[in-house]
Protein backbone atom coordinates (compact mmCIF):
# COMPACT_ATOMS: atom_id res chain seq x y z
CA UNK A 1 0.00 0.00 0.00
CA UNK A 2 1.06 3.80 -0.61
CA UNK A 3 -0.25 6.53 1.56
CA UNK A 4 -1.66 9.99 -0.12
CA UNK A 5 -2.22 12.76 2.43
CA UNK A 6 -4.24 15.53 1.10
CA UNK A 7 -3.59 19.13 3.02
CA UNK A 8 -5.53 22.56 3.04
CA UNK A 9 -5.62 25.83 4.45
CA UNK A 10 -9.85 26.54 4.80
CA UNK A 11 -11.35 28.35 7.74
CA UNK A 12 -14.67 26.86 8.73
CA UNK A 13 -17.69 27.93 10.82
CA UNK A 14 -18.30 25.72 13.95
CA UNK A 15 -19.65 22.41 13.90
CA UNK A 16 -18.20 21.97 10.30
CA UNK A 17 -15.69 19.98 8.20
CA UNK A 18 -13.15 19.40 5.14
CA UNK A 19 -14.13 16.31 3.29
CA UNK A 20 -12.21 14.78 0.64
CA UNK A 21 -14.57 12.87 -2.02
CA UNK A 22 -12.04 10.67 -4.18
CA UNK A 23 -12.17 7.84 -6.44
CA UNK A 24 -8.89 5.72 -6.86
CA UNK A 25 -9.25 4.59 -10.70
CA UNK A 26 -12.54 3.20 -11.75
CA UNK A 27 -13.71 2.76 -7.97
CA UNK A 28 -16.81 4.29 -6.95
CA UNK A 29 -16.58 6.94 -5.37
CA UNK A 30 -15.73 7.87 -1.32
CA UNK A 31 -15.71 10.05 1.56
CA UNK A 32 -13.14 10.76 4.56
CA UNK A 33 -13.76 13.36 6.82
CA UNK A 34 -10.55 15.12 7.49
CA UNK A 35 -8.61 16.33 10.62
CA UNK A 36 -8.03 20.09 12.24
CA UNK A 37 -6.60 21.24 15.26
CA UNK A 38 -7.49 24.76 14.69
CA UNK A 39 -10.61 24.43 12.27
CA UNK A 40 -7.66 26.39 9.23
CA UNK A 41 -5.04 23.73 8.80
CA UNK A 42 -7.02 20.65 7.25
CA UNK A 43 -5.34 16.68 6.60
CA UNK A 44 -6.04 13.24 5.88
CA UNK A 45 -4.07 10.60 4.82
CA UNK A 46 -5.26 7.68 2.65
CA UNK A 47 -3.92 4.22 1.61
CA UNK A 48 -4.41 3.30 -2.01
CA UNK A 49 -3.28 -0.06 -3.44
CA UNK A 50 0.25 -0.54 -5.07
CA UNK A 51 -1.04 -0.82 -8.85
CA UNK A 52 -3.02 2.22 -8.66
CA UNK A 53 -3.04 4.28 -11.96
CA UNK A 54 -4.80 7.47 -10.92
CA UNK A 55 -7.03 9.18 -8.13
CA UNK A 56 -9.61 11.86 -8.67
CA UNK A 57 -10.65 14.01 -5.69
CA UNK A 58 -12.74 17.00 -4.48
CA UNK A 59 -13.04 18.79 -1.47
CA UNK A 60 -16.07 19.90 0.40
CA UNK A 61 -17.66 21.56 3.58
CA UNK A 62 -19.58 19.20 5.20
CA UNK A 63 -21.89 20.03 8.72
CA UNK A 64 -22.47 17.89 11.68
CA UNK A 65 -24.96 15.69 9.48
CA UNK A 66 -22.91 15.12 6.73
CA UNK A 67 -24.33 17.09 4.46
CA UNK A 68 -22.53 19.18 1.62
CA UNK A 69 -23.15 22.72 2.39
CA UNK A 70 -20.03 23.76 0.33
CA UNK A 71 -18.57 22.64 -2.64
CA UNK A 72 -15.83 24.20 -5.08
CA UNK A 73 -15.78 25.25 -8.77
CA UNK A 74 -14.74 22.92 -11.07
CA UNK A 75 -14.70 20.80 -7.85
CA UNK A 76 -12.89 17.50 -9.41
CA UNK A 77 -8.93 17.71 -9.72
CA UNK A 78 -7.28 14.30 -11.12
CA UNK A 79 -3.80 13.24 -10.12
CA UNK A 80 -2.22 10.42 -12.58
CA UNK A 81 -0.18 7.97 -10.00
CA UNK A 82 2.51 6.61 -12.54
CA UNK A 83 4.28 3.98 -12.13
CA UNK A 84 8.08 5.06 -11.38
CA UNK A 85 6.90 7.22 -9.03
CA UNK A 86 4.63 4.98 -6.65
CA UNK A 87 7.69 2.56 -7.24
CA UNK A 88 10.27 4.72 -5.70
CA UNK A 89 7.83 6.76 -3.25
CA UNK A 90 5.74 5.60 -0.67
CA UNK A 91 4.15 8.33 0.24
CA UNK A 92 2.48 11.26 -2.08
CA UNK A 93 1.17 15.02 -0.43
CA UNK A 94 -1.36 16.50 -2.12
CA UNK A 95 -1.52 20.21 -1.29
CA UNK A 96 -4.18 22.25 -2.01
CA UNK A 97 -5.95 25.64 -2.06
CA UNK A 98 -9.65 26.19 -2.33
CA UNK A 99 -11.46 27.72 -5.60
CA UNK A 100 -14.24 30.14 -4.88
CA UNK A 101 -16.88 30.25 -6.84
CA UNK A 102 -17.51 33.19 -8.87
CA UNK A 103 -21.11 34.59 -8.43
Amino acid sequence: MKSLRFEISYVTAWGEHLAVFYAIDTAEPQVVLMQSADGAAWHVQLDAPDDAQGIRYAYRVVNEAGHTVRDELNSWRHFRCFFFFFFFFCCCCCCCCWQRRRR
